[in-house]
C-alpha cells in the first residue's frame, strides 16, 4: 500500500489485490482520491504509468463518482483519466484497474493526481511477480492433509 498526502485539498492512495502476483495472473489495483480540504475539489486528472513487465487492462468501476462523468484514453506509456467530478469534502473516489504480469520480479504502477490548486501527486505501489502457476495449483490451495 502506497499512499502520499498531498497540500490539501488531496489524499492518494494505491494498492495491489495479490501481492505477490504470478506471471500471466490477473489482478488489480485499487486507486483511491480522497478530499482532506474544506471545498470541493475539482478540476483533477489521474495519469497511470506501468513499469516494464506490467500491462493494464480496463477499469472495472468507478466508486464515489457519478457514471459518466470521466474518460480513460489509453496512450503508449500509460492511461490519462480526465473529466473526473468534484469530490465533496471528506469524501473519496475509488477507481480499480486490471493488470498482468508479463515478467517475473518486481513491477511498479506509478499514478499522478494532477490539479490546477497544487503540484503533482505521485505514489509508486509495487507489486512482487512470482513464475507463472503450474497447471491444475491455484493461489489459494492448501496440499496439508487433514486427519
Amino acid at each position: 500500500l502506497a499512499v502520499a498526502d498531498a497540500t490539501p485539498p488531496f489524499q492518494l492512495t494505491v494498492a495491489d489485490t495479490t501481492d505477490p502476483a504470478a506471471v500471466g495472473e490477473e489482478f488489480h489495483y485499487r486507486v483511491t482520491v480522497t478530499n482532506l480540504g474544506g471545498t470541493d475539489a475539482a478540476g483533477w486528472n489521474l495519469w497511470l504509468h506501468p513499469s516494464a513487465g506490467l500491462e493494464l487492462g480496463s477499469m472495472l468501476e468507478v466508486t464515489g463518482a457519478p457514471e459518466q462523468t470521466w474518460a480513460a484514453v489509453q496512450e503508449d506509456e500509460g492511461w490519462s483519466i480526465g473529466g473526473l467530478p468534484a469530490i465533496p469534502p471528506g469524501k473519496s473516489m475509488t477507481l480499480q484497474v486490471t493488470a498482468r504480469a508479463t515478467s517475473e520480479g518486481a513491477v511498479e504502477l506509478e499514478v499522478r493526481l494532477r490539479s490546477p490548486a497544487q503540484a503533482d501527486v505521485r505514489v509508486v505501489e509495487p507489486t512482487l511477480v512470482d513464475p507463472p502457476l503450474a497447471t491444475g495449483d491455484t493461489a489459494n490451495s492448501d496440499s496439508a492433509e487433514r486427519g
